[in-house]
């Protein structure tokens, strides 16, 4: 056991601070790029997020993965996510750089077209079975959106086959306008929930006052990098108000090799 596994265990996140300049060297071309771009009207359903990019473990992106497995299996990090998620071959499946500003519009993407937000907006659990790591690159402070846990969601349960629907009508409908829900709406009831919760959660409800206050938002100070159970824990990318955040996404999957 280490720290790492007890907390996810008893959490379903753990964060730390690691050391991250190999990684911003290896990155800083691509980080320079993508803070120059020019901002999109509008960050349409299934486009990801506003600024990013992908680095698939496929062997042509080397450099950075051997950066990270030395780091992170220096903290255990690796090893108690693999006996976590009970698996001997948990490996990076890719890793994506994401730059949040504040004129970004990702996390508008379900029910892209109403007027009414929420609070939680953002707030979700993933479709599919992984584990995922985030590293910020810069000092994420309130300002800059940080990432954003639930702990204890991860042992939430739920009905099986409600939550698979609901896990696949995440992705394959938006909500994003009337013609799109009224097909969810053909469903029975029972499967039309959506793993995207944060915007159906009205602001001043029981349930809404129940995640915000058990909710923590990960600064710079409480961890640079964050291990966490994406598929069970309820968790969301903070909206920037004023800084940049910088950071990488990575996915640990089963590895097929």
């Amino acid at each position: 056991s280490n720290p790492s596994f007890e907390a996810l265990s008893a959490d379903g996140v753990h964060a730390t601070h690691i050391q991250t300049d190999r990684m911003l060297a290896v990155l800083q071309g691509h980080v320079e790029e993508l803070l120059g771009q020019s901002p999109k009207d509008i960050c349409r359903p299934g486009e990801g997020y506003d600024r990013s990019r992908m680095f698939p473990n496929n062997g042509q992106n080397n450099q950075l993965f051997e950066t990270l497995r030395d780091e992170l299996a220096r903290q255990g990090i690796l090893s108690a996510a693999a006996k976590y998620h009970n698996s001997k071959d948990l490996d990076f499946k890719h890793a994506c750089l994401h730059i949040c500003t504040p004129n970004d519009t990702h996390f508008t993407q379900t029910l892209q077209d109403c007027s009414t937000t929420s609070k939680l907006i953002g707030l979700h659990v993933d479709p599919k079975p992984v584990m995922k790591i985030i590293v910020y690159l810069n000092e994420v402070t309130e300002a800059a959106g940080p990432f954003c846990f639930v702990p204890g969601s991860h042992r939430w349960r739920f009905d099986e086959t409600e939550l698979l629907f609901a896990k696949g009508n995440s992705t394959g409908n938006y909500l994003h306008t009337p013609e799109h829900r009224s097909v969810a709406l053909k469903f029975p009831e029972c499967f039309r929930k959506n793993s995207i919760v944060g915007r159906f959660v009205l602001d001043g409800t029981p349930l809404s006052d129940y995640l915000l206050q058990r909710e923590v938002r990960y600064t710079s100070d409480r961890g640079n990098c964050i291990v966490f159970d994406p598929g069970n824990g309820f968790h969301r990318g903070g909206i920037c108000q004023a800084d940049n955040r910088i950071n990488l996404q990575i996915v640990l999957a089963e590895s097929t090799k």
